[in-house]
C-alpha cells in the first residue's frame, strides 16, 4: 500500500494525495493515510481533514501498518534498520527538497510511506486525467450556482488575494508574506492586453482590504460569501473561470490547475516566499506565466 502523511489545509492535502494516488495507480495498490499530523490524541491541529469534499474517505492507516516504516529508533542502528527495510521490502521516503526530486521515482515502491509537501505537478502530471475526475467538487447551489452560470458565459478572470494568516500569523507574515499589490496590477494589465472584455472575479479572505487597495477599471465581482466549511467553493469557482491570477497559495494554485479551459492563461507570482529560502523552480507549471 501507499501511505501518505497528510498535513496542512486543502491545497496542501491535495498535493500530498495526488502524489500518493499517482503512485498507487502505477503499482495498482490502495492509498492509506497517516493523519497523526492532523490529530494529536483528542486534539486537532490548526487544520482538519478536507479531502472529503471530493468524496475521498478518511482512510487512516493502522498503527501496525505505519510502525514498520518508522521503527529505526527501536532497532538501534542505521545498518540494522536498512537491513530491516530490505527484508520487509518497504520504503520510508521523506522529502528532502521543496523542488521536484526524481529520486522518488527511483525509490517508488508498492509498499511505501511518503512524508513531504510534494508541491510540483511533476509528481503526478501523468495522472492528470484521473485526478481531474478524482478532485470533482459537489454540485454548486444557490448564489454559487448562479455565479457558475455567469462564469461560463463571459471572459471570467479569477483573482485570488490571500491575507488572513499570511498577515496575522507572525511566522507566516515573515516567511511567506503576501503578494505585492504591484504584482496584481501587472497581471491585470497583461490579461487586459490579451483578453477582450474581461470580467474580474475577486476571491479573498479580506475583501474590504481589496476594495480599498486594488482599483480595476474593468467590471469586478467580489466573491465574499463562502465561509468555513463552504470555503472550498471559492476554489471550485476559480477553476470554472477561463483565466486565473493566483496568489502565493496552494489554494488558488489548485483552482488554476483544475481549470480545463483549453486556452486558459494562468499568471503566478515569481516570488512565492518572503523569507523561506526554498527552490520553487518546479512549483509553477511551465505553461503558466510568472510575474
Amino acid at each position: 500500500m501507499i501511505i501518505i502523511k497528510i498535513l496542512g489545509g486543502l491545497g496542501n492535502q491535495m498535493f500530498q494525495y495526488a502524489t500518493a494516488y499517482s503512485m498507487s495507480q502505477k503499482f495498482k495498490v490502495p492509498v492509506k493515510m497517516d493523519l497523526r499530523g492532523l490529530y494529536n490524541g483528542e486534539e486537532r491541529s490548526r487544520n482538519t481533514y478536507e479531502l472529503d469534499v471530493f468524496g475521498i474517505k478518511e482512510v487512516q492507516a493502522k498503527k501496525e501498518e505505519i510502525f514498520p516504516f518508522i521503527r529505526r529508533s527501536y532497532l538501534g542502528s542505521e545498518k540494522l534498520y536498512n537491513w530491516y527495510k530490505k527484508w520487509k521490502k518497504i520504503v520510508h521516503y521523506k522529502e528532502l527538497y521543496y523542488h521536484y526530486n526524481n529520486e522518488l521515482d527511483e525509490q517508488a515502491s508498492p509498499n511505501i510511506l511518503l512524508r513531504g509537501l510534494f508541491q510540483s505537478e511533476k509528481y503526478f502530471i501523468n495522472s492528470r486525467k484521473e485526478l481531474l475526475n478524482l478532485f470533482n467538487f459537489p454540485p454548486l447551489s444557490g448564489k454559487n450556482k448562479a455565479l457558475q452560470e455567469e462564469l461560463e458565459s463571459n471572459n471570467a478572470v479569477s483573482i485570488h488575494i490571500r491575507r488572513g494568516d499570511y498577515v496575522n500569523d507572525k511566522e507566516y507574515s515573515k516567511n511567506i508574506g503576501t503578494c505585492d499589490i504591484s504584482y496584481y496590477y501587472k497581471a491585470i494589465d497583461l490579461i487586459q492586453s490579451k483578453i477582450e472584455n474581461p470580467i474580474f472575479y475577486i476571491f479573498s479572505d479580506d475583501i474590504s482590504w481589496v476594495k480599498e487597495n486594488l482599483k480595476i477599471n474593468n467590471e469586478c465581482v467580489y466573491v465574499s460569501w463562502n465561509k468555513g466549511k463552504e470555503s472550498y467553493c471559492d476554489m471550485q469557482l476559480m477553476s470554472l473561470c477561463k483565466y486565473n491570477i493566483i496568489a502565493n497559495s496552494t489554494f488558488s494554485w489548485w483552482g488554476a490547475w483544475l481549470n480545463t479551459y483549453p486556452e486558459k492563461i494562468v499568471i503566478a507570482p515569481n516570488k512565492w516566499f518572503a523569507g523561506w529560502q526554498y527552490d520553487t523552480k518546479d512549483l509553477i507549471p511551465e505553461n503558466w506565466i510568472q510575474l
